[in-house]
């Protein structure tokens, strides 16, 4: 899996895919930018930083493919 920030929408978002590209999956849906998303070294949870509350902090969600 590869998780990586897109602003495809016009705002940056967080999303996963398969390393072959298929199966391509949206994570956060927030008027904020999520950026520079990274797995935990388990690969079950997703961090990234995001200015939600008016300046950067990291965020974390758990993942499960």
């Amino acid at each position: 899996m590869i998780v990586f920030a897109s602003n495809n929408d016009g705002n940056n978002e967080i999303y996963v895919m398969n390393a072959d590209g298929t199966g391509l999956f949206r994570i956060t849906r927030d008027p904020a930018d999520d950026v520079t998303p990274r797995f935990s070294p388990d690969g079950r949870r997703i961090i990234f930083s995001s200015n939600r509350n008016g300046k950067f902090a990291l965020y974390e969600i758990e993942f499960s493919e």
